[in-house]
């Protein structure tokens, strides 16, 4: 037995355990149960896999329950490239990245094999309802807006202009005939009492949880799912998954203004996003109740919506990544020979592409 065959009993072990001791969210709207970190995190070999559900969603979708060796990006950071630890500083030989246009980014600094996904872990979540309750609490919320303000972190406090992004959707509310106003809030903002702010104006709250929490895609999709316009306060990845499921988006622009404890306002935050905020707020700054064709071709391009896999391809690069990972480099004679055996057959192609685009960039 090799030294990797044995990890991996152990790592097995480990998951089983893990899996049947954390809590599962079953009610959408108990948002101080959802905000709390019910799951304790698997030991990822990769530890950006623990983070918004990534490693448990794609082992739930492609049944492959075994370590990940496999790094991915969950967000789409619009040109950026301080995340060094999630496309380079890594000893992962495969990097997963939404679309084309984010593997052209970054083949020309990493060496990895990159191979586009979709839009993060969305395409591979579930609702945390089942099809027959979903209909049922449809008709409780009735036509349903769904809010993202613009959110905090561990480390940052957002100072907004609220009243006006208040009032902003209490327009839109009233104008187009809604019957339920939810604000979606991230668990730091859950945990210093925003949503009471929020509640005030007659909104409901809810949350897709803590960052670290097994079912935090889940929940993200229901609340999706659930609405029938979604309002997104400045850049996030809500906007990116709320159109993967043809759900009408509105952008605000929101202050630029992101307190770091310790460091005062983050220029770089305030300054990367601009142009790409701009462009959003071209598309999708005035209101309308269907996604255009021109907003489905730039999001399709930007997030790699026509690059989800299917779960017997992502089960097979996945099964790929575990037999390359103790390679000292990327070994491109090892993955053909890999790929050439018949399992690998449904993603031949895709890896092929991977490889040419690589050596495009001179790996």
């Amino acid at each position: 037995m090799s030294k990797l065959d044995s990890k991996q009993i152990f790592w097995n072990a480990q998951y089983k355990i893990w899996k049947k001791g954390n809590l599962e969210a079953k009610d959408i709207f108990d948002i101080h149960y959802i905000a709390r970190q019910r799951s304790y995190k698997v030991g990822e070999f990769f530890a950006g896999n623990s983070m918004y559900s990534m490693g448990y969603s794609l082992r739930e979708y492609s049944g492959y329950f075994k370590q990940l060796y496999v790094a991915t990006e969950h967000f789409v950071n619009a040109g950026k490239l301080d995340s060094t630890h999630e496309y380079k500083d890594n000893p992962c030989k495969i990097l997963l990245v939404p679309s084309d246009n984010r593997r052209e980014t970054l083949q020309k600094y990493t060496d990895k094999l990159i191979i586009p996904f979709g839009p993060g872990m969305f395409p591979y979540t579930k609702c945390i309802y089942s099809d027959f309750a979903i209909p049922d609490i449809k008709s409780y919320l009735g036509k349903t807006l769904l809010i993202f303000p613009r959110h905090s972190n561990y480390d940052s406090i957002v100072i907004d202009n609220r009243k006006r992004f208040v009032d902003f959707v209490n327009d839109i509310a009233r104008t187009y005939n809604y019957d339920t106003v939810v604000c979606s809030l991230y668990y730091v903002d859950i945990a210093r009492g925003a949503y009471m702010d929020y509640e005030k104006y007659g909104w409901k709250t809810w949350t897709a949880g803590h960052s670290a929490n097994y079912d935090f895609g889940n929940c993200l999709r229901t609340m999706i799912t659930l609405a029938d316009h979604i309002v997104v306060q400045g850049y996030g990845s809500p906007s990116n998954y709320a159109l993967y499921l043809n759900k009408p988006v509105t952008f605000y622009p929101a202050s630029r203004s992101v307190k770091i404890e310790g460091r005062g306002i983050d220029e770089d935050h305030n300054n990367y996003v601009k142009e790409f905020e701009d462009k959003m707020y071209d598309l999708f700054g005035q209101y309308t109740e269907e996604v255009t064709e021109e907003q489905k071709e730039y999001v399709s391009t930007l997030f790699g919506y026509n690059r989800v896999r299917s779960p017997r391809e992502m089960n097979a690069i996945l099964s790929l990544a575990a037999k390359i990972v103790n390679d000292k480099t990327v070994n491109i004679n090892h993955i053909k020979k890999i790929i050439s055996k018949t399992e690998y057959d449904c993603i031949r192609r895709i890896i092929q592409e991977a490889i040419d685009v690589r050596k495009d960039y001179g790996y």
